[in-house]
């Protein structure tokens, strides 16, 4: 169907130029809607010269949008008005014939039923060829009505089955989720046990290389007691042969006493031995033959013993002779059955 007022085009998104194809007789009959919506000169678009009858729009017109073109003629008076004057011509009278056309092919076309301030009565006639309505303010037909309501329940139905498998799948991935952790602390777990039996393999070692080091040396124990044990029998053998050569016999001896000369052993009459009378500190020594009291520090200080050694605990009562020092080499201890005492006069120097 050819229109006479109004001229559609739908950008591809490269539309930048639109020749005008309905008549006007001047610009301010035109308006421009993009996808109905109004749009000023200057705001998307212009004209193209003064005389081109050519819209331009920059920048291009998006793609999918409906540019609509309206020619609404002034209806307020006629173009020329023979009675004021103007001049009558041919073209006057087509002009005047035009704008009447104009109007009647704008009332035919519905082209200004925008601009309607009054309620429309189809007297039971139905509106036909309603285009889809996309604003609040446009009609419906029954088909989009009946669409959108099949639309709405099945999308509904949609968002009912989607919510359940939402809950379906949070389920799961809590699931999932509480699974992931059981394997987690399962797998800690068994890494805890692997290190423990890791553990417990390295002490059974330990213990087996401990036990096979103490059979080892249990066995040189053995072997070293078995040879200390022949030793030491042969030395006792050795040693009872030697006393029974050395130690002469006791019968006819009575009441003398033991002696050597570091060769051989004797015993001496009980009247040899030297009288103790004076010799209080000193000991019993003997050359072989003959007993002797000697001092002793006539001993600590022979040039063939290097040292004196004396226990670091005094468990006795003692007490140093009344004009004598001591010297012991510490630390002394005194036990709890021990004394030292010390005359006034002497000294016991701890070194």
């Amino acid at each position: 169907m050819a229109f006479y007022s109004t001229q559609r085009a739908v950008s591809d998104g490269t539309l930048v130029l639109l020749p005008i194809s309905i008549e006007y007789f001047d610009r301010s009959e035109i308006t421009v809607y993009f996808d109905d919506l109004l749009v000023d000169e200057g705001f998307g678009w212009s004209w193209v010269g003064s005389t081109d009858k050519t819209l331009a729009f920059s920048p291009a017109v998006l793609d999918g949008v409906e540019v609509k073109v309206v020619r609404t003629t002034d209806i307020s008076l006629v173009r020329h008005v023979f009675v004021d004057g103007a001049a009558f011509l041919d073209e006057t009278l087509d002009e005047n014939y035009k704008q009447m056309l104009h109007i009647a092919q704008e009332a035919r076309e519905r082209a200004s039923i925008a601009d309607m301030f009054s309620d429309l009565n189809m007297h039971g006639y139905h509106i036909i060829n309603v285009g889809t309505a996309t604003e609040p303010h446009h009609a419906i037909s029954l088909a989009q009505y009946q669409a959108d309501a099949l639309g709405a329940f099945t999308a509904k139905n949609q968002a009912v089955a989607a919510k359940d498998a939402a809950v379906v799948a949070q389920v799961a991935a809590e699931l999932a989720e509480a699974h992931a952790e059981l394997a987690e602390v399962n797998a800690e777990t068994a890494e805890t046990n692997a290190v423990t039996a890791r553990n417990a393999a390295v002490a059974a070692q330990v213990a087996a290389e401990l036990a096979e080091t103490n059979a080892e040396l249990a066995e040189v124990n053995a072997e070293t007691a078995a040879t200390s044990a022949a030793s030491s029998a042969s030395n006792a053998a050795d040693s009872a042969a030697e006393a029974a050569t050395y130690v002469a016999d006791q019968t006819g001896n009575a009441g003398k006493f033991l002696t050597t000369d570091g060769t051989q052993v004797s015993w001496a009459a009980v009247d040899a031995l030297p009288s103790q009378t004076g010799n209080a500190g000193e000991y019993l020594t003997t050359d072989g033959t003959n007993a002797s009291w000697a001092p002793l520090d006539t001993d600590a200080n022979s040039t063939t013993k290097g040292l004196y050694e004396h226990s670091n605990t005094i468990n006795v009562a003692y007490s140093i002779t009344s004009g004598n020092n001591a010297v012991s080499a510490g630390p002394v201890t005194i036990g709890s059955s021990g004394s030292v005492t010390i005359p006034s006069g002497s000294n016991w120097v701890i070194v």
